[in-house]
């Protein structure tokens, strides 16, 4: 129940996370793409 609470909460405010992070490493880019597409 947690993990999957921690998810929707995480995919909700991930857009916003990952502009920031988007200059970071590769693996930030991959999942900033996951989220979009």
């Amino acid at each position: 129940m947690a993990k999957k609470t921690a998810i929707l909460t995480g995919e909700a405010s991930s857009p916003l996370l990952f502009r920031h992070v988007t200059p970071g490493p590769g693996d930030s880019t991959l999942q900033f793409r996951l989220i979009h597409f």
